[in-house]
Order: structure tokens, then C-alpha cells, then sequence
């Protein structure tokens, strides 16, 4: 195995793909196809990932429709790199993901796409569900105020807060593509939400940085699985987004708690803790 810092580095950023934590293999090999499309014969893709989020099945996947891929590189905490080589002018077709769910909050009933997104497969994930619950129960009313979904998903928050509060205006921030398209077709019919794509664990972004104390509320689900400095700019970004005096709600559970707890507390005054079985919704102020 070669090194992984040596491999990066023969790569421009724009020919690696970061497998993301429960990302299934269908999502990864339409990210692969969208970006073998748009490079040359001879020109190589790079995946980024972790044993522990199943690469070996997800190559393997790759090589049974078509691709030549390979495990060629080792990292720290068990990181892996894989190598794919355009070796073939053809264009490939994309898998055809779309998956049509229903789901009821609030005496409402929805019918979204949730395509190949990552999370929420077959309903209302229960964390979700919570922490819109939790917020509900504050009888905070979000019509006429600013508030940001951060890691929106396929737009479950956003799709439910603009049904509770139809004056509110939402600004919903994701980095998949894969979640991106699949948000724009379930909130295409509200135009009260904005979909950024952002990578909130970047430091100084752009896309932070000109919504810079705009926001009243924060209501999120963050990547549960994000590693110590992606935490930590998420934060970070999120108290850039906040106004003072402004309000963060974020759900997250079981072993997670204790180290988002502690990089909360970093940034916000924690005001309440909800517990739900193993979920616990935070309620934090920017002072």
C-alpha cells in the first residue's frame, strides 16, 4: 500500500470524493459516474474513506458495475484510499435512486423524495422527530424570523418548519449533491427557503461569511460521526450565523452527547437538555 499523503497530493481536489459516513454504495458510484463523465481518458478519480464505513463492500459494488477500483492507500484511524482509472471514453448512466416516502408530523402528512440521500431512508428519523418536538413544545413563533437548517438533508426540517410557520424565511445549508437535488425538488414549492451548498466544516467560508449574524434561530441535525475539527468549525460557523442573543436547537445521541456537549459549550450558554431514549436535544444562546 502507498501512502495516503502521497496519493492526495497526485490528485487535483476536484478528483476526490469523500465517502461519508452511511452513505450507501449507490450513492457513492453516482458520485463517481457524475465526475467520470467530466475527466479525460488516463485522468484518475480518488475515494477517500474509512474501513469502518464498509469500503471494502462499497468497492466491490464499484467493480460490479464496471469501474476498476482499488484499494491503494492506508491512512490514520484506519482511512483508505481508493484508486479508479478512466480507462474508457464511454459515458455512464447515473442508478436511478428515487425513493418516494410518507411521513406524518403535527397532525400533517408528507410525501417527499428522498432519492439517494444519506439519512431518513424510510421515514421521520427519530432524532429529527425529536428535536422537532422539543422545539414545537417552546411555542417559539418563527414566522417573520430568519432561521438556518444546517446539514438540511433531503429538507426535513425546512420542510416541516415552513408548514408550521408559513412566514418564516429558512436557509437551509447541505454539501451533498445528492441531497441538494432531492431538497429542491420537496421545498421547489416554497420560496421562502433558500438551499445553500456549503460544507459547514470549512473554516472562513464564503457562503458563512455573508450571512454573518443574520440568523435568530439554528435548528439542526449535525453529522453525528464528524471527527474533533470538523465539530468544532461547525460551531464555530454556526455562532458566525447566529445573532446575539440568538438560539441554537441540535439533536444528537448515545455516545455522541458528551463530546458535543463539551464543543457546545465552547461557543453558546446551554441553556436546556431534553432526553428522549438515547436522543437529547440541546438548547443553546449566543451571548
Amino acid at each position: 500500500m502507498r501512502d495516503y499523503q502521497k496519493i492526495i497530493q497526485e490528485y487535483d481536489n476536484q478528483h476526490i470524493i469523500r465517502h461519508e459516513w452511511g452513505q450507501n454504495a449507490t450513492a457513492l458510484f453516482n458520485r463517481v459516474v457524475k465526475l467520470w463523465n467530466k475527466i479525460n481518458v488516463g485522468e484518475k478519480i480518488a475515494i477517500s474513506s474509512y474501513k469502518k464505513l464498509g469500503i471494502k463492500s462499497a468497492v466491490k459494488f464499484l467493480e460490479k458495475n464496471g469501474l476498476n477500483a482499488k484499494i491503494v492507500g492506508k491512512g490514520p484511524d484506519n482511512l483508505r484510499l481508493v484508486e479508479i482509472e478512466k480507462d474508457s471514453s464511454k459515458l455512464l448512466e447515473v442508478i436511478d435512486t428515487q425513493e418516494i416516502i410518507n411521513f406524518d408530523f403535527n397532525s400533517r402528512e408528507y410525501q417527499v423524495n428522498v432519492g439517494d440521500a444519506i439519512f431518513s431512508k424510510t421515514d421521520l428519523d427519530a432524532g429529527t422527530r425529536f428535536l422537532l418536538e422539543t422545539f414545537l413544545e417552546t411555542k417559539i413563533d418563527l414566522n417573520n424570523r430568519n432561521v438556518a437548517d444546517l446539514g438540511s438533508g433531503w429538507g426535513a426540517i425546512s420542510l416541516v418548519l415552513v408548514n408550521e410557520f408559513p412566514l418564516i424565511q429558512i436557509t437551509a445549508y447541505e454539501k451533498e449533491d445528492s441531497s441538494i437535488e432531492v431538497s429542491q425538488i420537496n421545498l421547489e414549492n416554497y420560496p421562502n427557503v433558500t438551499i445553500i451548498k456549503t460544507d459547514l466544516a470549512q473554516k472562513d467560508s464564503r457562503d458563512i461569511e455573508k450571512n454573518r449574524e443574520k440568523f435568530d434561530y439554528i435548528v439542526s441535525n449535525p453529522p453525528f460521526h464528524a471527527k474533533k475539527d470538523e465539530r468544532t468549525l461547525i460551531f464555530e460557523n454556526a455562532k458566525k450565523l447566529l445573532k446575539t442573543g440568538g438560539e441554537m436547537f441540535f439533536v444528537t445521541e448515545g455516545h455522541f452527547v458528551g463530546r458535543f456537549r463539551k464543543t457546545a459549550m465552547s461557543f453558546f450558554s446551554i441553556l436546556e437538555e431534553k432526553n428522549k431514549d438515547l436522543w437529547v436535544v440541546f438548547r443553546c444562546k449566543k451571548n
